[in-house]
């Protein structure tokens, strides 16, 4: 009689279809890759806020350089003529009254609907250059998440407007009368167009009406700011922050404060300005060499 050949492969009898169980992780195994993928969190994390500070950065210089082509563009229509630059205080843009101006609107932490009012920015019978801009989401800065609690408990998702036009950029009612008004292109010499901001993104504690002043008379070492500018973009801390600027030639940029401390950022949701605040000498000559006079 022939051998039977063992089948390496056969089950022995009463096992069944039995095998071997899968070992478990240890503890400290579990342990190890929590602490691997903590590390790798923490390594993470960073490099993704910076990367959407970036972007947020980028894009608050699109926004500004697409309001001031919007103003160029009124200028050249008009005979080189700037558009009206009015203060109207706390006039609000609901007063169908106040004179025209480049846009309208005061902001407030209170549930006044000139807050959320894009009627205001875009609407030609309310806004000079509102012909020029296409979209108003171009008035609001990405990092300008602030609203106050009264506003959040009304269900609002932001204030429609970040920045504000140099106060001396347009003639017009202006609250100071240091503040000496460009009427037309040909007056922008001191500095020159190049150097002359225009927009800026101002401080959300700060921001009411759609005027930013800053008086470039005085004393250099000693000058204090009356409105407050923004200081929520890149350099990595609230004291040293940035702020965002465009020019009269179109261009814009972003500007590294020596000192934001100052104006006591971040945000704390006070009533608005303007607040005549102390700031570095540094901080405020660069401020007044680059507001035209």
């Amino acid at each position: 009689m022939d051998k039977v050949m063992k089948n390496p492969n056969r089950v022995p009898k009463g096992s069944g279809n039995m095998r071997p169980a899968a070992q478990a992780f240890t503890l400290i195994e579990l342990l190890v890759v929590i602490a691997i993928i903590a590390v790798l969190a923490a390594m993470l994390l960073p490099a993704l806020a910076s990367a959407r500070a970036r972007a947020q950065t980028t894009q608050c210089l699109s926004n500004t350089r697409q309001l001031t082509i919007a103003w160029i563009s009124y200028i050249q229509d008009n005979r080189d003529v700037l558009a009206n630059n009015n203060d109207n205080g706390n006039d609000f843009g609901s007063d169908m009254t106040e004179p025209e101006s480049y846009c309208q609107g005061v902001m407030t932490w209170t549930v006044q609907p000139d807050n959320t009012n894009t009627d205001l920015l875009i609407n030609p019978k309310r806004a000079q250059i509102g012909p020029y801009v296409a979209n108003p989401k171009v008035y609001k800065c990405p990092a300008d998440i602030y609203l106050s609690p009264a506003q959040l408990a009304v269900g609002w998702a932001m204030r429609v407007r970040s920045y504000s036009l140099d106060a001396a950029m347009g003639d017009g009612i202006k609250y100071y009368s240091w503040c000496k008004p460009m009427k037309k292109w040909g007056d922008i010499l001191t500095p020159g167009p190049a150097m002359s901001f225009v927009f800026d993104c101002e401080d959300a504690d700060s921001i009411n009406d759609m005027n930013l002043y800053e008086n470039p008379s005085l004393p250099l070492g000693g000058g204090e700011f009356v409105d407050i500018p923004a200081s929520r973009h890149g350099g990595g801390t609230a004291n040293h922050g940035s702020g965002v600027f465009s020019f009269a030639d179109g261009h814009s940029e972003s500007h590294k404060w020596a000192n934001s401390q100052h104006w006591e950022m971040p945000d704390k949701m006070q009533e608005n300005g303007p607040f005549d605040r102390p700031c570095s000498p540094v901080d405020y000559t660069w401020m007044a060499q680059h507001t035209p006079q």
